[in-house]
């Protein structure tokens, strides 16, 4: 596990390279973030802070929500739900910042495409029906995603990735898809 940790740190460093590279104006990335957020189906609160002018270190606290249908033949078929508290941080790489700018496009509220290495942590649920999984889960997972800023005070954003999640009850990994959309409302 220490190993797997210090292989995804380390290759965060190329990302701290290149964006020292380069700087933008002022009116690239917002030095501090904290949103709320309304996800499909969840809750959350996040905050995003600038680290250079095209990286940022995300961090999120959620209580994400899912629903789910089992069938048997012996028991039949029934639904089931389960609320699990997350702790997600990120580092994001935003790219063609200043083709962006060039274009006249917004940048409010960190508007733009990025790439992300996300550890998140899922502890174990704490309501559920059916009882599904309900040990903590540890993942980690290369993302493209972004953000747009929608009026003043809101913003889109869209994650999609690919990678190993493990999962304490059943001692494994298992390779998972992940795809969130969420809206925002951005505090500060």
């Amino acid at each position: 596990m220490t190993k797997l940790i210090a292989v995804a740190l380390l290759s965060t460093l190329p990302l701290i390279a290149a964006a020292q590279k380069d700087s933008l104006p002022d009116n690239g990335l917002k030095p501090l973030q904290i949103k709320g957020n309304l996800m499909l189906p969840g809750i959350g609160l996040s905050l995003e802070r600038k680290l250079s002018p095209r990286t940022s270190l995300h961090a999120e606290m959620d209580l994400i929500g899912y629903y789910y249908y089992t069938y048997s033949d012996y028991y039949g078929g029934d639904w089931g739900y389960e609320l699990v508290p997350v702790a997600r941080l990120e580092e994001r790489f935003y790219y063609n910042l200043r083709k962006r700018l060039a274009r006249g496009k917004s940048m409010r509220n960190n508007s733009g495409n990025f790439f992300a290495i996300s550890g998140s942590y899922f502890f174990g649920t704490v309501a559920n029906r059916n009882m599904g999984r309900s040990q903590w889960a540890f993942s980690l997972q290369p993302l493209w995603g972004m953000q747009r800023g929608v009026g003043k005070h809101f913003s889109f954003d869209a994650r999609f990735g690919l990678g190993p999640v493990y999962f304490s009850d059943v001692r494994r990994w298992e390779v998972q898809p992940r795809a969130q959309f969420m809206l925002g409302y951005v505090i500060k």
